[in-house]
C-alpha cells in the first residue's frame, strides 16, 4: 500500500488504520509497514480477499483489536498461529464458518473477551481444555514444527519397514477416519486423502477432490444466503456422500480387480462426486424457482441415465473383453498345432477389441466433460436468476429509501465541493461498470437514482448510513450546483432532466478548450520548447485568460451567433469580479512615464477572466442548449412514466412513440423495442430513451427524433 509511508510520516502515533475493501490478498508485504506504527490499536481488513494471515504477528505489540471478517479465508487453522502471535489482542471479528470455530477460537485466544461484538463467556467450554497447543510448546511455530518432525519421521520409518500391501484391516482403518470429519470439510478431506485411493492409479487425485470440495463449498455459501440452518446438514451430507463412493471403490481395489476394471469405478466415483454438487445446487434452484428446478431434475434425470447407459455397457465389454482374452489365452496353448490363419485370426480379434475398449474409454471421457459443462451452466444460470431477484428486491428498497428523503425524514450533512465531486465520480465509474455486468447478463440498466441507492448499499449495508449518505449527497449536490457544472449536470441525471451521456460531452469541451489553449500559445511563442509551452499552459489554467485567449477560443469553437451569447454572458462574469481586478490608484505622483505604463496595465488585465470561470460559462451554455433539446421529449417521457422513477415498460414506451405523433407504425414500434429492450425486461431508462431518439430517423423525412423534436 503506497499510503501507508506517507500516512507514517503524518501521524506515527496513529492508533487505528482502516484498509476495508482495498483487495489485499496477503499481509506479509505490508507487515514491517504495519510494524512501524509502536501505538498501533485497531486494525481493520473487513472485505479483502485474504486467504490467511501471516504465522508471526508479534511485531504488532499494542495490536487489541482487528477485524478479518468477510475475507476469503477456508479454515480457522490457517489463521490460528497468526493469531496467538498477538501479545495483547482481545477483540475480534472474523466470519467463522463452522459452529466449532467459536470453541477453537476461545479456547486458543486466552485473552480474548469480544468475538464478533459479543463478550466472550468461557463458562461454556472446561477450563482445563481452553488451550489449544500443547504446555511444552511456547509458540504454535514450535508445535507447527515440532508436529513436521514427527511427520518425517514417521515417513522415514515407513520407508525402512517398505510399504505395506493394501490389506481388509488398513482400508478399514483408514475408513473410520473419515467418519470421524463429519464437521471439518478439511479434515474430511485429509481422512479422504489418507485412505490411500486419491492416487495417479485410480484417478482420483486430490487436485480432483479439491475442486470437488471448492465447488461444494459455493454452493453452501449460496445456501447460506437463503437458509442458514441447512448448512450443518449440508456438510453431513457431503460426508456421507463421500464415504458410500469410496466404499464401492475401496471394495474394488481390495479385491485386487484388473486395471481396466479399477479404471472404469474411479471413473465413476469423479462422477459421483460430482453428482453431490449437482444434486445440492438444483435443491437450491428448486428451493428459489420450481418450475426452473423442475426442469434442471428432469435433465440431470437424463444425464444420470446417460451415464448409467455407459457404466452398464463398459462393464459388458470389459467382461466380454476378459472372456475373450481367456479363450484367447487357453486355445493359443495349442497354437503351435494350429494353422496360421488361426493365429492372424486371434491377433485381429485382440487388436478388434483393444480398439474398442480405447473407445469406450474416450466416451467416458467425454461424458465426464460434458457433466462438467452441465455443472458450469447450472452455476451460472443459478447466479443470474439470483441477480435478477437481487434486482427486484433493490428498485423496491430504492423507493422506499427516495420516499423517506423527499419527506424530509432523514438529514444529512453537507459535503465540501471536493467531497461532493469525489462521491460523485466514485458512483460514476460503478456505474460504467454495472452497466457492462448488465450488457454481458442481459439484465436491465438502472437509472443513476437507483444505482446511487445501490452503490451506497454495497459500500455501506446497514439502512440508516444508506439514508443518511444519500441525504448528504442529494442536499450537497443542490448547494454546490450553482458554482459548479459537474455537479448540476449529476444533478439533473438524478432527476432524469439530462441523460448520462451528456457528461462526455461536458468533458470533451473541457478536453477541446486546453487544446485550444495550447494552439494559441505556440502560435504566440513559435520558439519556445513544448515543455516551456506546457508551462505556460498550466499557469493560465490555473490562472487568468487575456481576451485575446478566450475571444480566439470561443470564436473557433461556435457559430458566430452562438460566440456573441457566450463572450456576453463572459463580460457580465467579469463585471461582477471587476472589483477584484481593478488596480488601486497610486496615492503618490507618478511620471508621465509610469502612468502610460499603468494604463497600458489596465487595459491589459481589464477583460481578463479566471479560467475556472470561463469553463464554467462555457459548461453552462452547453447545459442550457442541452436542456432545451430534450425538452419536448422529457415532457412526453414524465407523462407516460406515471410512478415518476425514470423508467418505463413496454406499453408506456408505446404511448411515449404515440403521443411523438411522428408516423412510427407498429412494426417501427416492435423494431425499436428490438433495439432498446431485447430481452425484454420492460424497463427501460430515460437516458436510453434519449440514446435510442438521438440516432432514430422519422419515417419518410429522414430527420432525427430528437431533433425534430426540439424544433417544435
Amino acid at each position: 500500500m503506497e499510503e501507508l509511508p506517507m500516512l507514517f510520516k503524518q501521524s506515527p502515533g496513529l492508533q487505528q488504520i482502516n484498509l476495508e475493501f482495498s483487495e489485499i490478498e496477503s499481509l506479509e508485504p505490508l507487515l514491517p509497514l504495519l510494524s512501524q506504527f509502536k501505538d498501533l490499536k485497531e486494525l481493520l481488513l473487513f472485505g479483502n480477499r485474504l486467504e490467511t494471515l501471516p504465522s508471526n504477528l508479534s511485531s504488532l505489540e499494542c495490536l487489541e483489536k482487528i477485524d478479518i471478517s468477510n475475507n476469503l479465508i477456508d479454515s480457522i487453522h490457517d489463521i490460528l498461529p497468526g493469531l496467538m502471535s498477538l501479545p495483547n489482542l482481545n477483540e475480534l471479528h472474523i466470519t467463522m464458518q463452522t459452529e466449532n470455530d467459536e470453541e477453537l477460537l476461545v479456547r486458543s485466544l486466552l485473552k480474548l473477551k469480544n468475538l464478533n461484538g459479543n463478550l466472550v463467556d468461557r463458562s461454556k467450554f472446561p477450563e482445563e481444555e481452553q488451550e489449544s497447543y500443547p504446555q511444552v510448546y511456547q509458540s504454535p511455530e514450535d508445535y507447527e514444527e515440532e508436529k513436521v518432525q514427527e511427520s518425517d519421521e514417521h515417513e522415514e520409518s515407513q520407508e525402512i519397514s517398505g510399504s505395506p500391501a493394501i490389506d481388509e484391516n488398513t482400508n478399514l482403518e483408514n475408513f473410520e477416519n473419515i467418519e470421524e470429519a463429519e464437521e471439518d470439510p478439511g479434515k474430511t478431506y485429509d481422512a479422504c486423502e489418507s485412505s490411500g485411493y486419491f492416487g495417479e492409479d485410480t484417478g482420483l487425485s486430490q487436485e480432483y477432490l479439491e475442486k470437488v470440495a471448492i465447488l461444494y463449498d459455493e454452493i453452501r455459501g449460496l445456501w447460506l444466503k437463503e437458509d442458514r440452518t441447512r448448512d450443518r446438514k449440508l456438510a453431513e451430507e457431503f460426508d456421507e456422500g463421500i464415504k458410500a463412493t469410496m466404499a464401492e471403490l475401496a471394495n474394488i481395489l481390495r479385491s485386487s480387480s484388473p486395471e481396466p476394471l479399477t479404471t472404469i469405478y474411479s471413473i465413476k466415483a469423479k462422477y459421483e462426486l460430482a453428482l453431490i454438487c449437482t444434486h445440492k445446487l438444483n435443491d437450491l434452484i428448486f428451493f428459489k424457482n420450481n418450475e426452473i428446478g423442475d426442469f434442471l431434475v428432469q435433465a440431470q434425470e437424463i444425464t444420470e441415465a446417460l451415464f448409467s447407459d455407459l457404466f452398464t455397457a463398459s462393464l459388458a465389454i470389459f467382461r466380454q473383453d476378459k472372456k475373450s482374452f481367456k479363450a484367447i489365452t487357453e486355445s493359443s496353448q495349442h497354437s503351435s498345432q494350429e494353422p496360421k490363419s488361426f493365429i492372424a485370426e486371434r491377433e485381429q480379434m485382440i487388436k478388434r477389441f483393444q480398439e474398442e475398449r480405447q473407445e469406450m474409454l474416450q466416451e467416458i471421457e467425454s461424458l465426464k466433460e460434458e457433466n462438467r459443462k452441465y455443472l458450469d451452466t447450472i452455476v451460472r444460470h443459478s447466479k443470474s436468476f439470483a441477480d435478477s431477484v437481487a434486482v427486484q428486491k433493490s428498485m423496491e428498497d430504492n423507493k422506499n429509501y427516495a420516499q423517506q428523503i423527499n419527506m424530509g425524514k432523514v438529514a444529512g450533512k453537507i459535503l465540501s465541493l471536493r467531497q461532493t465531486k469525489e462521491v460523485i465520480e466514485e458512483i460514476y465509474m460503478s456505474k460504467a461498470k454495472y452497466d457492462e455486468r448488465c450488457s454481458e447478463n442481459k439484465m436491465p440498466r438502472e437509472t443513476m437514482e437507483q444505482h446511487m441507492y445501490n452503490y451506497l448499499n454495497t459500500k455501506y449495508g446497514l439502512k440508516n448510513l444508506i439514508l443518511e449518505w444519500a441525504s448528504s449527497i442529494i442536499a450537497s449536490v443542490k448547494k454546490h450546483s450553482p458554482k459548479d457544472n459537474d455537479v448540476a449536470v449529476f444533478g439533473k441525471i438524478l432527476r432524469n432532466e439530462c441523460d448520462e451521456e451528456f457528461r462526455f460531452v461536458q468533458i470533451q469541451v473541457k478536453e477541446t478548450v486546453g487544446e485550444l489553449l495550447k494552439m494559441h500559445i505556440k502560435n504566440k511563442f513559435p520558439l519556445k520548447h513544448s515543455a516551456d509551452v506546457l508551462e505556460i499552459v498550466n499557469e493560465k489554467t490555473n490562472g487568468y485568460l487575456f481576451e485575446d485567449e478566450w475571444g480566439e477560443i470561443v470564436r473557433y469553437m461556435y457559430n458566430e451567433e452562438d460566440s456573441a451569447m457566450i463572450i456576453q454572458e463572459i463580460i457580465l462574469m467579469i463585471k461582477k469580479k471587476e472589483n477584484l481586478n481593478n488596480l488601486k490608484a497610486p496615492r503618490a505622483k507618478i511620471s508621465r512615464e509610469e502612468a502610460i505604463l499603468l494604463r497600458e496595465k489596465e487595459k491589459a488585465m481589464k477583460n481578463r477572466i479566471l479560467f475556472s470561470d470561463f469553463i464554467k460559462v462555457l459548461l453552462d451554455f452547453q447545459l442550457k442548449g442541452h436542456e432545451k433539446f430534450l425538452n419536448k421529449f422529457t415532457q412526453i417521457f414524465r407523462k407516460v412514466d406515471t410512478d415518476a422513477d425514470g423508467i418505463i415498460n413496454e406499453q408506456e414506451f408505446r404511448d411515449l412513440v404515440v403521443f411523438m405523433d411522428l408516423g412510427f407504425s407498429e412494426d417501427d414500434i416492435i423494431r425499436l423495442l428490438q433495439i432498446i429492450d431485447p430481452y425484454d425486461n420492460q424497463q427501460i431508462t430515460f437516458s436510453e430513451g434519449v440514446a435510442l431518439f438521438s440516432t432514430e430517423l422519422i419515417p419518410v423525412e429522414g430527420v432525427a427524433v430528437m431533433k425534430k423534436l426540439s424544433l417544435e
